[in-house]
């Protein structure tokens, strides 16, 4: 027992040590349910708390959600949904903006015990994207090109990632004795769709032609890897580039041309009946693109004569130069993207690191029914990294289970959250996040998150 001891005081000075330095983490609110079995997509070693066969709704089972960004999402509808203003969105922004997202949604999920075994098979959508921004470039939507005539200037760059790809994942924790579970997660990763644009800059530029007039030059930079079910044409009269669709039922189901992998780690260890440590491994992994995967690239300017110069900030007829809204702006320079990119089929197949997560938990239970701890999560995506320690407590009941935390997220905002399960004979249902008050006030909030599901329960032996 002493061993055991000083092995489980070394797991919690390394939990500290951690969470004293790390810088980042993506959130994960299920581990305020243990008796819930999607609690082990947090940690593979979690073993099924139920005895009976799980089994997962689909598109309710599982669902995850989760934004962080440097600024409210009301920021560009402060006046409702339908009155956005560039003006408030740029007078809201810091210099740059910043935006991490993921979703989870389950097609199928089930998990049950063998013995000293829990198996879990999981198929789920899933989806994460960061951007940043130049703040300046918000600017430019707002007042269009007309005040930047004769006016040479850079806004600055935007950097835009999305992955979206379908995971199909095997799962399988041990009892290796009554202290120890272990456990791992193969996955098998099927691409879908991503995009990879790495600071693409903006910036006006004022020239006088060959006819001697002057006209304004509109000028992204930079290129940007596309892959999705779609193929292209170039028009060598109009010399513009027509996306066509592409796509095929294995784009939405399997596609065996897209494939990557990635594998879960995960230990949990019970020194004694009070104290609990788990620590996890996750997406240690890529995707791969191959199939309908496009290098584009910038290669012109967008031109406009003084004819057609336009200002977005100051609307009616009192105005001598056209207005045009932002909104009808921004769907202008998307249908005159054809004119001004070169596309290319990428020779080489596209790799890309998913955003691994490491989770480290220590616990202690009061009682059989109650217990408290500390946990830090932290997710890798980059210079958009996240780190979140939290303080937890959860409570069982006969059929229900509750849990609260609170959590320090990048040591700069404070976290509230709730958690509350309840399983009946055949069916339970779940529902969980780490910051009540962004799903209370969606509108006000920088990071929302939130976890549901329901499952179905079946007895696996005979009465």
């Amino acid at each position: 027992m002493k061993r055991k001891q000083i092995i489980g005081s070394l797991l919690f000075l390394l939990i500290l040590m951690f969470c004293g330095h790390a810088k980042a983490q993506e959130t994960d609110q299920l581990f305020l349910l243990p008796g819930i079995s999607q609690s082990s997509i947090l940690n593979p070693a979690i073993q099924n708390k139920s005895e009976k066969l799980v089994i997962g709704v689909p598109f309710l089972s599982g669902a995850n959600f989760s934004w962080n960004s440097n600024f409210p999402l009301d920021a560009l509808f402060s006046n409702g949904l339908w009155n956005y203003s560039f003006h408030d969105f740029y007078n809201n922004l810091p210099p740059n903006g910043e935006v991490q997202a993921s979703v989870r949604a389950s097609m199928f999920y089930a998990s049950m015990n063998i013995k000293n075994y829990s198996f879990n098979i999981s198929l789920s959508d899933r989806a994460f994207t960061t951007a940043s921004f130049d703040r300046e470039v918000v600017r430019l939507i707002r007042d269009g090109i007309h005040p930047y005539f004769e006016n040479d200037e850079n806004f600055g760059s935007g950097t835009f990632d999305f992955n979206h790809f379908r995971e199909l994942a095997f799962g399988v924790s041990q009892r290796y004795w009554k202290s120890l579970d272990i456990g791992i997660r193969p996955k098998i990763l099927f691409g879908r769709t991503y995009y990879h644009a790495q600071d693409i800059n903006f910036s006006v530029e004022t020239i006088t032609n060959e006819n001697e007039q002057k006209e304004l030059h509109l000028k992204p930079e930079g290129s940007f890897l596309m892959a999705a079910p779609v193929n292209y044409t170039v028009d060598s009269v109009f010399n513009y580039v027509l996306f066509s669709n592409d796509a095929i039922p294995a784009d939405y189901s399997f596609n065996l041309r897209n494939l990557g992998m990635a594998i879960d780690f995960g230990v949990v260890y019970r020194p004694n009946e009070f104290y609990e440590f788990s620590a996890s491994l996750l997406d240690l992994g890529f995707t791969g693109f191959r199939h309908n995967t496009y290098d584009v690239e910038f290669v012109d300017p967008i031109e406009f004569p003084t004819y057609e110069l336009y200002q977005s900030y100051a609307p009616g007829d009192s105005v001598a130069i056209k207005y045009i809204e932002p909104r009808e702006a921004l769907r202008a320079f998307s249908d005159s993207v054809s004119y001004i990119i070169s596309v290319q089929d990428l020779p080489v197949r596209e790799v890309d690191l998913l955003p691994f997560k490491i989770n480290l938990t220590g616990k202690y239970n009061f009682s059989e029914s109650f217990s408290a701890g500390v946990s830090s999560q932290f997710s890798y995506y980059g210079r958009h990294s996240m780190n979140v320690l939290s303080g937890f407590a959860q409570k069982s009941f006969q059929r229900a289970e509750i849990g609260g935390n609170v959590s320090v997220y990048n040591t700069s905002a404070i976290w509230l959250g709730l958690a509350a399960g309840y399983t009946a004979e055949h069916v339970q249902y779940y529902i969980s996040t780490k910051n009540i008050f962004g799903i209370i006030l969606p509108a006000n909030s920088k990071h929302i998150n939130l976890s549901f599901g329901i499952n179905f329960l079946f007895n696996t032996k005979r009465q």
